[in-house]
């Protein structure tokens, strides 16, 4: 008999997992290469916070408030980031 395995998918953990990652890339001497895979995966980012608010609105508007105000050191990687909340949060899908 064949094994099956259930893979969940929680969007708001990825959110907040790349979050932490890309937080810790800013707040130091990042490698080039590693922000710039971290900046190349902010699409896939801003799809699991459109499924999360899915799930989680609060929550996600949380994450998406700690985001927004680091959009100056976001924008200064590249990862363009509107300056009006409502704006970001129609960027963002949510």
């Amino acid at each position: 008999m064949a094994e099956t395995t259930s893979v969940a998918y929680h969007p708001l953990r990825l959110a907040q997992g790349y979050w932490a990652w890309l937080k810790s890339l800013l707040a130091g001497d990042a490698d080039p290469d590693e922000l710039l895979a971290a900046v190349e995966e902010w699409t896939p980012f801003r799809r699991y916070l459109e499924d999360a608010a899915l799930q989680d609105r609060e929550a996600t508007l949380a994450l998406a408030q700690e985001i927004f105000t680091e959009r100056a050191r976001l924008g200064a990687q590249g990862i363009p980031i509107p300056e009006a909340w409502e704006l970001f949060l129609a960027d963002l899908g949510i």
